[in-house]
């Protein structure tokens, strides 16, 4: 069985499956931090199956893009099950978990995940050949300048505030549909199927060097830089 964790929003996603077959999954949002509810959760899922941690053949986690402090216990809650269980470790990027979920379209999936100063973290897949596929990586963008295909339709998700599906709307146009309301609520299902594909071929993490992908690191932790005047000063 397969241990799946998405700490990288508000709302966390908890699954079990096995072989990419959900068996339990469990989203909330979280009130006390991921790094208290996570492990409780895992445990009320494996009892639910009559299991126990002793029985998980691997893990699946979100690295990022995402909640800075909801990364870190998602990311070192899996690191410590994988190297404590023995077992491996995916690590799956936010925006391409989020695009998953639609992998059936015939559109490329453009996945989207505020930052805030109205900025978005975006992302492009597309199932082309029966294959998923990144056509444009993790990067950190305006709606205004978003990674969009030069014509055809394009499909957007993610949890949006209504002033930036209001933006959105107007950068897409016709061309453009949105995943809103229910439809773009987090699951772990499709991010449980994804892990055990990379988890069968054998693209498993170095628990050493396997790190969150923030995009952008928090103020307090971006170094001061030095004074300098500029030579039309001068």
């Amino acid at each position: 069985m397969e241990l799946t964790i998405d700490t990288s929003q508000a709302v966390l996603c908890l699954a079990l499956a096995r072989q990419g077959d959900v068996l339990a999954e469990y989203t909330w949002r979280a009130q006390h931090g991921a790094t208290a509810e996570v492990v409780p959760v895992a445990q009320y899922l494996l009892a639910q199956a009559g299991a126990d941690l002793k029985q998980l053949t691997g893990l699946v986690v979100t690295k990022g893009p995402g909640s800075y402090n909801g990364l870190r216990a998602g990311v070192a809650t899996a690191k410590g099950l994988a190297f404590s269980l023995e077992i491996p470790l995916v690590a799956v990027g936010t925006l391409e978990a989020m695009a998953y979920q639609y992998a059936f379209l015939p559109w490329p999936v453009c996945p989207l995940l505020e930052v805030g100063r109205g900025e978005v973290a975006a992302a492009l897949y597309y199932t082309r050949r029966s294959k998923w596929t990144q056509l444009v990586a993790e990067h950190i963008t305006v709606i205004e300048g978003l990674p969009l295909p030069p014509s055809g339709p394009i499909f957007c998700c993610g949890t949006l505030s209504p002033a930036t599906v209001s933006r959105l709307k107007g950068v897409l146009g016709r061309r453009g549909v949105i995943a809103a309301g229910a439809a773009a609520w987090p699951r772990a299902a499709p991010l449980a199927l994804l892990g055990w594909q990379r988890l069968a071929q054998g693209q498993t993490e170095d628990l050493a060097t396997l790190q969150p992908l923030y995009l952008r690191h928090p103020v307090i932790t971006q170094p001061k830089q030095p004074f300098s005047q500029s030579p039309s000063l001068l």
